[in-house]
Protein backbone atom coordinates (compact mmCIF):
# COMPACT_ATOMS: atom_id res chain seq x y z
CA UNK A 1 0.00 0.00 0.00
CA UNK A 2 2.77 2.37 0.99
CA UNK A 3 4.70 1.41 -2.15
CA UNK A 4 1.68 2.31 -4.31
CA UNK A 5 1.33 5.72 -2.66
CA UNK A 6 5.01 6.46 -3.32
CA UNK A 7 4.68 5.53 -6.99
CA UNK A 8 1.53 7.65 -7.35
CA UNK A 9 3.24 10.62 -5.76
CA UNK A 10 6.24 10.26 -8.08
CA UNK A 11 3.95 10.13 -11.09
CA UNK A 12 2.17 13.32 -9.98
CA UNK A 13 5.51 15.10 -9.53
CA UNK A 14 6.62 13.96 -12.99
CA UNK A 15 3.40 15.21 -14.59
CA UNK A 16 3.70 18.55 -12.79
CA UNK A 17 7.30 19.05 -13.90
CA UNK A 18 6.36 18.09 -17.47
CA UNK A 19 3.57 20.65 -17.47
CA UNK A 20 5.93 23.38 -16.29
CA UNK A 21 8.46 22.47 -19.01
CA UNK A 22 5.77 22.50 -21.72
CA UNK A 23 4.46 25.88 -20.60
CA UNK A 24 7.90 27.45 -20.45
CA UNK A 25 9.34 26.04 -23.66
CA UNK A 26 6.75 24.46 -25.95
CA UNK A 27 3.34 26.01 -25.45
CA UNK A 28 2.28 28.49 -28.20
CA UNK A 29 1.66 31.98 -26.95
CA UNK A 30 0.54 35.23 -28.50
CA UNK A 31 3.25 37.74 -29.34
CA UNK A 32 2.71 41.48 -29.37
CA UNK A 33 4.92 42.83 -32.17
CA UNK A 34 6.12 46.40 -32.17
CA UNK A 35 4.33 48.86 -34.45
CA UNK A 36 7.30 49.40 -36.74
CA UNK A 37 6.95 49.70 -40.51
CA UNK A 38 9.35 49.01 -43.37
CA UNK A 39 9.10 51.10 -46.54
CA UNK A 40 9.20 48.92 -49.67
CA UNK A 41 10.84 49.96 -52.98
CA UNK A 42 7.41 50.77 -54.45
CA UNK A 43 6.62 53.18 -51.58
CA UNK A 44 4.24 50.92 -49.71
CA UNK A 45 4.77 49.92 -46.07
CA UNK A 46 4.70 46.51 -44.35
CA UNK A 47 4.60 45.75 -40.63
CA UNK A 48 5.91 43.01 -38.38
CA UNK A 49 3.92 39.81 -37.91
CA UNK A 50 4.20 36.13 -36.97
CA UNK A 51 5.79 34.45 -33.96
CA UNK A 52 9.19 35.98 -34.75
CA UNK A 53 7.79 39.45 -35.47
CA UNK A 54 9.48 39.47 -38.88
CA UNK A 55 8.54 42.07 -41.47
CA UNK A 56 6.00 40.85 -44.02
CA UNK A 57 7.47 40.52 -47.55
CA UNK A 58 7.17 43.46 -49.90
CA UNK A 59 4.93 42.95 -52.89
CA UNK A 60 6.83 42.42 -56.15
CA UNK A 61 4.28 44.58 -57.97
CA UNK A 62 4.26 48.35 -58.02
CA UNK A 63 1.32 50.24 -59.46
CA UNK A 64 2.65 53.75 -59.20
CA UNK A 65 4.19 54.40 -62.61
CA UNK A 66 2.55 52.26 -65.30
CA UNK A 67 -0.52 53.58 -67.05
CA UNK A 68 -3.57 53.15 -64.84
CA UNK A 69 -5.27 51.20 -67.64
CA UNK A 70 -2.87 48.29 -67.14
CA UNK A 71 -3.95 47.66 -63.55
CA UNK A 72 -4.91 45.33 -62.10
CA UNK A 73 -2.24 43.36 -63.94
CA UNK A 74 -3.40 40.26 -65.77
CA UNK A 75 -4.14 37.81 -62.94
CA UNK A 76 -3.11 34.71 -64.86
CA UNK A 77 0.59 35.50 -64.43
CA UNK A 78 3.03 36.24 -61.62
CA UNK A 79 4.59 39.69 -62.12
CA UNK A 80 7.94 41.13 -61.11
CA UNK A 81 8.64 44.69 -59.97
CA UNK A 82 8.41 47.46 -62.54
CA UNK A 83 11.49 49.30 -63.75
CA UNK A 84 12.23 52.49 -65.65
CA UNK A 85 13.35 51.62 -69.17
CA UNK A 86 13.52 52.67 -72.80
CA UNK A 87 11.56 50.65 -75.36
CA UNK A 88 11.33 51.45 -79.09
CA UNK A 89 13.18 54.74 -78.45
CA UNK A 90 10.55 55.76 -75.86
CA UNK A 91 11.22 56.24 -72.16
CA UNK A 92 8.72 54.83 -69.70
CA UNK A 93 8.14 52.00 -67.27
CA UNK A 94 8.07 48.27 -67.84
CA UNK A 95 6.95 45.25 -65.83
CA UNK A 96 7.72 41.68 -66.84
CA UNK A 97 6.14 38.42 -65.83
CA UNK A 98 7.83 35.42 -64.36
CA UNK A 99 8.48 32.79 -67.03
CA UNK A 100 5.84 30.11 -67.52
CA UNK A 101 7.92 27.00 -68.21
CA UNK A 102 7.36 23.74 -70.06
CA UNK A 103 3.97 24.52 -71.58
CA UNK A 104 2.53 22.50 -74.45
CA UNK A 105 -0.10 24.96 -75.74
CA UNK A 106 1.04 28.54 -76.31
CA UNK A 107 -2.41 29.85 -77.14
CA UNK A 108 -3.79 28.64 -73.80
CA UNK A 109 -1.48 31.21 -72.16
CA UNK A 110 -1.19 34.01 -74.73
CA UNK A 111 -4.80 34.26 -75.95
CA UNK A 112 -6.37 35.01 -72.53
CA UNK A 113 -3.62 37.59 -71.90
CA UNK A 114 -4.37 39.38 -75.19
CA UNK A 115 -8.13 39.19 -74.64
CA UNK A 116 -7.86 40.58 -71.10
CA UNK A 117 -6.05 43.72 -72.24
CA UNK A 118 -7.90 44.12 -75.55
CA UNK A 119 -11.24 44.27 -73.74
CA UNK A 120 -9.91 46.28 -70.80
CA UNK A 121 -8.06 48.91 -72.82
CA UNK A 122 -10.77 49.23 -75.49
CA UNK A 123 -13.34 49.93 -72.77
CA UNK A 124 -11.08 52.72 -71.51
CA UNK A 125 -10.77 54.35 -74.94
CA UNK A 126 -7.40 52.97 -76.04
CA UNK A 127 -7.01 52.14 -79.75
CA UNK A 128 -4.75 49.46 -81.19
CA UNK A 129 -1.89 50.85 -83.31
CA UNK A 130 -0.85 48.29 -85.91
CA UNK A 131 2.04 50.45 -87.16
CA UNK A 132 4.05 49.25 -84.16
CA UNK A 133 2.81 45.65 -84.27
CA UNK A 134 5.17 42.76 -84.82
CA UNK A 135 5.07 39.01 -84.47
CA UNK A 136 6.96 35.78 -84.88
CA UNK A 137 6.83 32.17 -83.71
CA UNK A 138 5.38 32.35 -80.23
CA UNK A 139 5.92 36.10 -79.97
CA UNK A 140 3.99 39.31 -80.47
CA UNK A 141 4.17 43.07 -79.96
CA UNK A 142 0.81 44.82 -79.57
CA UNK A 143 0.55 48.61 -79.16
CA UNK A 144 -2.27 50.85 -77.93
CA UNK A 145 -2.54 54.65 -78.03
CA UNK A 146 -4.71 57.18 -76.24
CA UNK A 147 -4.40 60.96 -75.73
CA UNK A 148 -0.62 61.12 -75.97
CA UNK A 149 -0.03 57.84 -74.16
CA UNK A 150 1.40 54.60 -75.47
CA UNK A 151 1.05 51.06 -74.10
CA UNK A 152 2.98 48.11 -75.53
CA UNK A 153 2.15 44.51 -74.67
CA UNK A 154 4.57 41.81 -75.70
CA UNK A 155 5.50 38.21 -75.15
CA UNK A 156 8.22 35.90 -76.38
CA UNK A 157 8.80 32.18 -76.37
CA UNK A 158 11.79 29.88 -76.08
CA UNK A 159 11.05 26.62 -77.90
CA UNK A 160 12.61 23.38 -76.73
CA UNK A 161 12.16 21.64 -80.08
CA UNK A 162 12.94 22.47 -83.72
CA UNK A 163 15.05 25.35 -84.98
CA UNK A 164 17.41 25.93 -87.88
CA UNK A 165 15.51 24.51 -90.87
CA UNK A 166 12.96 22.63 -88.76
CA UNK A 167 9.68 24.13 -87.46
CA UNK A 168 9.89 25.12 -83.81
CA UNK A 169 7.79 23.13 -81.36
CA UNK A 170 6.77 22.93 -77.73
CA UNK A 171 7.29 22.20 -74.87
CA UNK A 172 8.39 25.78 -74.49
CA UNK A 173 8.82 28.67 -72.05
CA UNK A 174 6.93 31.96 -72.44
CA UNK A 175 7.28 35.34 -70.71
CA UNK A 176 5.27 38.55 -70.99
CA UNK A 177 5.91 42.26 -70.49
CA UNK A 178 3.95 45.52 -70.28
CA UNK A 179 5.33 48.95 -71.15
CA UNK A 180 3.75 52.40 -70.88
CA UNK A 181 4.97 55.84 -71.87
CA UNK A 182 3.47 59.30 -71.78
CA UNK A 183 4.87 60.11 -75.23
CA UNK A 184 2.76 59.44 -78.30
CA UNK A 185 5.44 60.40 -80.80
CA UNK A 186 5.88 57.61 -83.35
CA UNK A 187 9.50 56.44 -83.26
CA UNK A 188 11.39 55.91 -86.47
CA UNK A 189 11.57 52.13 -86.62
CA UNK A 190 13.62 50.78 -89.52
CA UNK A 191 12.45 47.44 -90.91
CA UNK A 192 15.52 45.18 -91.08
CA UNK A 193 13.96 43.24 -94.00
CA UNK A 194 12.67 46.21 -96.02
CA UNK A 195 15.61 46.00 -98.40
CA UNK A 196 15.31 42.20 -98.77
CA UNK A 197 11.63 41.27 -99.03
CA UNK A 198 8.35 43.22 -99.08
CA UNK A 199 4.91 41.67 -98.63
CA UNK A 200 2.08 43.59 -100.32
CA UNK A 201 -0.73 41.18 -99.41
CA UNK A 202 -1.93 40.29 -96.88
CA UNK A 203 -1.13 43.18 -94.57
CA UNK A 204 -0.06 42.59 -90.98
CA UNK A 205 -3.00 41.68 -88.76
CA UNK A 206 -5.32 41.24 -91.72
CA UNK A 207 -8.17 38.74 -91.48
CA UNK A 208 -7.61 35.93 -93.97
CA UNK A 209 -9.55 32.92 -95.17
CA UNK A 210 -8.43 29.75 -96.93
CA UNK A 211 -6.84 29.79 -99.44
CA UNK A 212 -4.49 32.68 -98.64
CA UNK A 213 -2.88 34.42 -101.60
CA UNK A 214 0.45 35.99 -100.70
CA UNK A 215 2.09 38.52 -102.99
CA UNK A 216 5.08 40.81 -102.81
CA UNK A 217 8.64 41.13 -104.02
CA UNK A 218 12.00 39.87 -102.83
CA UNK A 219 15.55 40.26 -103.97
CA UNK A 220 16.93 37.45 -106.08
CA UNK A 221 19.18 36.43 -103.20
CA UNK A 222 16.07 35.43 -101.20
CA UNK A 223 15.22 32.73 -103.77
CA UNK A 224 16.83 29.47 -104.77
CA UNK A 225 15.75 27.92 -108.03
CA UNK A 226 13.12 30.68 -108.32
CA UNK A 227 11.28 29.85 -105.10
CA UNK A 228 11.35 30.00 -101.31
CA UNK A 229 9.33 28.27 -98.52
CA UNK A 230 6.17 29.76 -96.99
CA UNK A 231 4.52 28.40 -93.84
CA UNK A 232 1.44 29.18 -91.76
CA UNK A 233 1.73 28.66 -87.99
CA UNK A 234 -1.26 28.81 -85.66
CA UNK A 235 -1.30 30.37 -82.19
CA UNK A 236 -0.04 27.21 -80.51
CA UNK A 237 3.10 27.00 -82.69
CA UNK A 238 1.72 24.26 -84.94
CA UNK A 239 2.39 24.45 -88.70
CA UNK A 240 -1.05 24.10 -90.33
CA UNK A 241 -0.05 24.88 -93.92
CA UNK A 242 3.11 25.12 -96.01
CA UNK A 243 3.96 25.77 -99.61
CA UNK A 244 6.29 27.59 -101.96
CA UNK A 245 6.42 31.18 -103.18
CA UNK A 246 7.40 31.33 -106.86
CA UNK A 247 9.27 34.10 -108.61
CA UNK A 248 7.32 35.91 -111.31
CA UNK A 249 10.42 36.81 -113.28
CA UNK A 250 14.14 36.14 -113.61
CA UNK A 251 15.39 35.43 -110.08
CA UNK A 252 19.09 35.40 -111.06
CA UNK A 253 19.57 39.01 -110.00
CA UNK A 254 20.14 41.12 -106.93
CA UNK A 255 17.14 43.30 -107.78
CA UNK A 256 13.60 42.82 -106.46
CA UNK A 257 11.60 40.09 -108.18
CA UNK A 258 7.79 39.74 -107.70
CA UNK A 259 6.49 36.55 -106.09
CA UNK A 260 3.18 34.86 -105.41
CA UNK A 261 2.15 31.95 -103.17
CA UNK A 262 -1.07 30.25 -102.13
CA UNK A 263 -1.63 28.43 -98.84
CA UNK A 264 -4.70 26.40 -97.91
CA UNK A 265 -5.48 25.48 -94.33
CA UNK A 266 -8.06 23.05 -93.02
CA UNK A 267 -11.09 25.00 -91.91
CA UNK A 268 -11.88 22.50 -89.17
CA UNK A 269 -8.67 23.55 -87.41
CA UNK A 270 -9.68 27.21 -87.30
CA UNK A 271 -11.34 27.13 -83.88
CA UNK A 272 -10.70 29.16 -80.79
CA UNK A 273 -8.08 29.97 -79.69
CA UNK A 274 -6.37 29.49 -83.09
CA UNK A 275 -8.72 31.89 -84.91
CA UNK A 276 -7.42 34.77 -82.82
CA UNK A 277 -3.91 34.79 -84.24
CA UNK A 278 -1.57 33.03 -86.65
CA UNK A 279 1.74 33.81 -88.33
CA UNK A 280 2.79 33.66 -91.95
CA UNK A 281 6.47 32.75 -92.24
CA UNK A 282 8.32 33.62 -95.45
CA UNK A 283 11.70 31.91 -95.26
CA UNK A 284 14.78 32.68 -97.27
CA UNK A 285 15.67 29.59 -99.30
CA UNK A 286 19.04 28.81 -97.78
CA UNK A 287 20.69 26.44 -100.24
CA UNK A 288 23.87 26.27 -98.15
CA UNK A 289 22.06 24.85 -95.13
CA UNK A 290 24.28 26.94 -92.86
CA UNK A 291 22.35 28.47 -89.92
CA UNK A 292 24.25 31.74 -90.33
CA UNK A 293 22.48 32.24 -93.68
CA UNK A 294 18.95 31.54 -92.36
CA UNK A 295 16.46 34.38 -92.49
CA UNK A 296 12.70 34.79 -92.41
CA UNK A 297 9.90 37.35 -92.26
CA UNK A 298 7.04 36.82 -89.80
CA UNK A 299 3.66 38.33 -90.63
CA UNK A 300 0.89 38.15 -87.98
CA UNK A 301 -2.61 37.49 -89.36
CA UNK A 302 -6.04 36.54 -88.07
CA UNK A 303 -7.53 33.31 -89.44
CA UNK A 304 -11.22 33.28 -90.27
CA UNK A 305 -13.33 30.19 -91.07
Amino acid sequence: MRRSAILLGAALVFILLGGVFYYEHLAPRSVACTAEAKICPDGSAVGRSGPNCAFAPCSAISAHHLSAGLYPLYPGLAWNAETATTTLALTGYRVSSQTVANISDLSAISSPFEKYYREKLSALGWSEDNTLAAGGPGSAVIAYRKSGGLIILSYQTVFHGGGSNEPVSCPCDISFSLFSSGSAASPDLPDPHADLIRVTSPQAYASVTSPITITGEARGTWYFEASFPVLLMDGSGKIIAQGVAEAQGDWMTTDFVPFTATLSFVRAEVTQPYASRATLILKKDNASGLPAHDDAVYLPVYLQP
